[in-house]
């Protein structure tokens, strides 16, 4: 038996429950708690956080080790590439295969999302700083063309208003010429 926060209301959805504060009547109010956002947490070069489901994770790993060896499932919808190492499940720090075994079934089996950390390989990584660089460069050069085409288009502007006002005052010119 279960105390009553950690039971799953009939209510809501999969989302953990949060106690509210007390009411005047003694009443607690119970609401889904919102965790935040997992993609964008900030982490290292060779860190990557992911978050699963329940249900089949699809990650094969190496006899004796954490290393991913073939990927299928949510696994390979996430991204995870062969080569990486898991790293903590759900916030277990993981050493050994076994301890990612229980982890992951223990986890798949509670219903509900969890976080899983890789270790990239070199290869990955490079592959991230080459794909960065280059986003960069595209952002980059895509600036320059906006600021270009901004400055043409102020010049031809600038150009049109100042032909407009050399054309009023001509006008000008030539209704005082008449008079």
């Amino acid at each position: 038996l279960k105390p009553f926060w950690q039971q799953r209301s009939s209510r809501s959805s999969a989302a953990p429950l949060r106690l509210g504060r007390l009411t005047s009547g003694g009443v607690c109010h119970v609401r889904p708690r919102a965790d935040p956002p997992v993609m964008g947490a900030y982490l290292l070069p060779g860190i990557c956080k992911l978050e699963f489901s329940m249900g089949a994770h699809g990650l094969q790993w190496k006899a004796g080790t954490t290393e991913v060896e073939r990927v299928s499932c949510q696994a390979r919808l996430l991204g995870v590439k062969p080569g990486w190492n898991i790293s903590t499940i759900n916030g277990a720090e993981i050493r050994e295969s076994h301890q990612a075994w229980n982890e992951l079934l223990k986890c798949k089996k509670s219903g509900q999302k969890y976080q899983v950390c890789f270790m990239k390989d070199e290869a990955s990584i490079q592959a991230d700083k080459q794909k960065a660089e280059a986003d960069k460069a595209r952002k980059q050069k895509a600036m320059e063309e906006q600021r270009k085409r901004e400055d043409a288009e102020r010049r031809i502007r600038e150009e049109a208003e100042k032909k407009r006002a050399e054309e009023q005052a001509a006008k000008k010119q030539e209704y005082w010429d008449k008079q």
